[in-house]
């Protein structure tokens, strides 16, 4: 033999052992072990190339044609050389195929390598594509194919072997197993493929793509994937593979997601109770089997694998009617596609839960930003952690004036210690508290709340936040006031228009009464009674009392509107300079009166007397309130009413220029209980005997004609 080549093949065999040696340390496809099994392999199979194909098969003077004279030794001693280089790949196999596409060398089966296989026989159905690459080779080329065969890959290359006159005159096939190398990158792949799939699939739909991928990856024609319930005691049936729903079981023969115990579940239910794979590589004859439902495809292998999780058995991935028998590499295949399925699975779920908690976190965001009431959330100690954009409206205030800080800056001063401390005391004993805050804004103005305040509790049941809603219910409190002034006035004017009537009807039948007085004392004081004499004096005396008797029923009627007062131009300074002039003869002489005339034009259009007569009695009554004196102010000015003024006043009044006359005094007052009342008629405070105590509404008619201002 060539000292070279028989170094180099020598060099090829330590290669080989020691890339096999690295293999033992294998972690991952990635491994350095594993990069170093490769390298060692690659530069045998180069010392290979170099050493039979090149220096022995290639030149003239080659191992087959150089050395050995004699044709069967020479083909005894290739054989052999092949026959040694199979040995030390026992993933691979050789085989030498001659211009007839005869196969005349295997050392797979070197026994019958006198009994010719054509290519048809050996490859079966993946000969066409063999044949093609052999044509390519005896043309010159090396080609290399992987072909998929029972669920084993295999790569075939062909190189074509030249003989001494350098004319190809066979073929070598070279054909290595390569079906761990796939299964373990198709297995590194389907990571990243799985990952991809389940962000845009459903839950079913990635249970059916990893049974595909188990069906691939373990050469079976079956996949299924069951859940096992918490009791440990049922499974259901939640996804079958691609093939296995269109060419093997119906829905009608097992139902999905029907739970079924784990004693009528044969292999599956082992698998459980077992707690470990499980194969039979001949279904139908074990005895423990519990038959198929009518109408499902024979299973003649199975396996079934758990999917465990915190040492608990939640699914069992199953794959069946493998061509050739399952083994401890199948388990393992199929098993770590199982945790990756679960672990997927875990990851799509979780990843489901968080988006749909954000999808509540973000509507519930929308839901308080947008909320119509102020939302507050503060830690233990009161301090601001979030507020909604309506509070921030509503106070005046900017979201970073308000986080950190404490709700107290709205303080106003107008709600008590005693509601802050019950609220206090409320909410810390975690319970709900609800009140009404008078608190004022960021410019001043003050504004009520309606707010309801609740703890709210972490995982160890301890309060670690609150939240407060409230409501400006300002606006609705201004409402509800002027809705019971409207109310007040309403049942006021009812009550008025009462006695109104009810003055009028007495005031107009006691009228026709005094008119037959006063007539008849006419008569008798101008026709019967002798001047001088006494009886002159009381008649004169019964015509005094008729006459203010009908001054009285003059102003009942006008209260009553029976009658019409008298309207014309009236100077109110005037007006004013004699009622004072009578005053001052009357009242107590303790009591100082001052008159300060601010209006431009005193003129207006009234009722001489009857405003006369107002003014004397609201001044009458402020002396009865200065027992020990005091002082009078009577002031005139110039006031322009608006349209809210004019809309919420007790009056029938419309926009426009009045003249306003204010009465003041330094009495004792009018006490708040006693304010609402000083315009019902003949109400009083006196006792009997202290003065009529007639009520500024004995004017009330009056002031029902409005009093303008003269052009």
């Amino acid at each position: 033999m060539n000292r070279e080549v028989f170094t180099m093949i020598l060099a090829m065999i330590v290669l080989t052992v020691l890339s096999e040696l690295a293999f033992t340390f294998y972690v991952s496809a990635y491994g350095f072990s594993n990069f170093i099994g490769h390298i060692f392999k690659l530069f045998s199979f180069a010392l290979f190339y170099k050493a039979i194909l090149v220096n022995g098969l290639l030149k003239p003077q080659n191992l087959f044609y150089g050395l050995l004279e004699n044709e069967e030794e020479r083909r005894r001693q290739n054989e052999f050389i092949l026959m040694t280089m199979a040995r030390n790949y026992p993933d691979s196999y050789l085989l030498i195929v001659e211009r007839d596409f005869s196969i005349s060398f295997s050392t797979k089966e070197p026994e019958s390598s006198d009994k010719r296989k054509t290519l048809e026989q050996l490859f079966g159905t993946d000969a066409e594509i063999i044949t093609a690459n052999v044509r390519e080779a005896f043309l010159g080329r090396q080609r290399s194919c992987e072909v998929r065969q029972k669920g084993q890959y295999f790569n075939y290359k062909t190189v074509p072997l030249y003989s001494g006159d350098n004319k190809i005159e066979r073929v070598l096939i070279v054909v290595e197993n390569i079906t761990i190398r796939i299964k373990k990158e198709r297995m590194e792949q389907a990571k990243w493929k799985f990952n991809d799939y389940a962000a845009n699939h459903s839950f079913d739909e990635l249970l059916c793509f990893f049974l595909d991928e188990a069906e691939v990856l373990s050469g079976s024609q079956i996949g299924f994937f069951h859940f096992v319930d918490d009791d440990q005691e049922h499974l259901s049936l939640r996804a079958r593979s691609t093939n296995t729903s269109r060419n093997i079981c119906d829905d009608d023969i097992q139902e999905l997601n029907r739970p079924y115990a784990l004693s009528d579940a044969g292999i599956r239910g082992w698998c459980v109770s077992e707690r470990r794979a499980v194969i039979l590589n001949d279904y139908r004859n074990d005895p423990e089997t519990k038959g198929l439902p009518s109408g499902h495809v024979p299973i003649v292998r199975e396996m079934v694998v758990p999917v465990f999780n915190n040492k608990k058995i939640v699914a069992i991935l199953g794959v069946g009617n493998k061509y050739d028998l399952y083994d401890e590499d199948d388990v393992k295949t199929v098993g770590d596609l199982a945790e990756l399925v679960w672990e997927t699975i875990m990851r799509k779920q979780t990843e489901t839960a968080l988006r749909e908690r954000d999808e509540k976190l973000r509507n519930l965001e929308k839901a308080l930003e947008q909320s119509p009431v102020s939302i507050v959330i503060t830690d233990r100690k009161g301090r601001i952690e979030y507020v909604n954009r309506k509070f921030c409206t509503i106070t005046g205030y900017g979201e970073k004036e308000l986080l950190g800080n404490n709700p107290k800056i709205l303080k106003s001063g107008e709600t008590t210690a005693e509601q802050y401390s019950e609220m206090w005391k409320t909410i810390r004993s975690g319970h709900t508290w609800q009140g009404f805050f008078h608190n004022r804004k960021k410019n001043g103005e003050l504004y009520w709340e309606d707010a309801v305040i609740s703890p709210v509790f972490n995982e160890r049941g301890a309060i670690s936040h609150y939240v407060s809603v409230k409501e400006d219910i300002s606006g609705r409190l201004e409402e509800e006031a002027k809705r019971k002034q409207l109310e007040e006035q309403l049942q006021h004017q009812g009550k008025m228009d009462a006695l109104g009537q009810l003055a009028g009807g007495m005031a107009h039948d006691f009228n026709n009464t005094l008119s037959g007085i006063i007539g008849a004392a006419q008569l008798l004081k101008n026709t019967s009674i002798d001047p001088g004499t006494k009886g002159e004096q009381y008649v004169t005396m019964i015509l005094q009392a008729a006459l203010r008797a009908a001054d009285l029923t003059a102003k009942l009627l006008t209260f009553s509107r029976k009658s019409q007062v008298d309207i014309k131009p009236v100077n109110l300074h005037n007006l004013i300079d004699e009622a004072v002039s009578i005053l001052r003869r009357t009242i107590d002489k303790k009591i100082s009166i001052k008159v300060e005339k601010g209006a431009e034009n005193p003129v207006i259009e009234a009722d001489y007397s009857s405003l006369e007569n107002c003014l004397m009695n609201l001044c009458i009554n402020a002396s009865h309130a200065m027992p020990e004196g005091g002082s009078i102010g009577i002031i005139t000015g110039n006031i322009h009413l608006d349209e809210t003024y004019c809309r919420n006043s007790s009056f029938e009044l419309s926009p426009g220029d009045y003249l306003r006359l204010e009465v003041v005094d330094t009495g004792t007052g009018i006490p708040l209980d006693l304010q609402k009342k000083i315009f019902e008629p003949f109400f009083t405070t006196k006792n009997p005997g202290k003065g009529t105590g007639r009520s500024p509404r004995a004017s009330t008619g009056l002031f029902r004609n409005l009093i303008e201002l003269m052009p």
